[in-house]
């Protein structure tokens, strides 16, 4: 009889230390999730803003590009246009 409670108060303590471990795995694995989501997000922000200053470098290259082909062309333009008024 004393071997049987012994057995039971086992199988007890095992059951309870398995199901308290499961749920104290369960409650740590939810904490770093969201812990890993708020770098996750914060990375990406990061990111976002080093994207958006990248994209305003290039823009302004791009700018500073047209304006030198559109010079460039309004130079040549009047080059042609000397060019062909003195030669006229």
């Amino acid at each position: 009889m004393e071997e049987q409670e012994y057995n039971r108060s086992f199988f007890i303590g095992v059951t309870t230390g398995a199901f308290i471990g499961g749920c104290l795995a369960a409650l740590m694995s939810m904490r770093n999730t969201f812990k890993e989501s708020e770098y996750t997000m914060e990375r990406g922000l990061e990111l976002k803003g080093h994207t958006e200053d990248i994209v305003r470098g290039a823009q302004q290259v791009a700018g500073e590009s047209i304006a030198r082909v559109q010079a460039n062309s309004e130079i040549s333009q009047i080059s042609l246009t000397t060019t062909n008024d003195t030669t006229g």
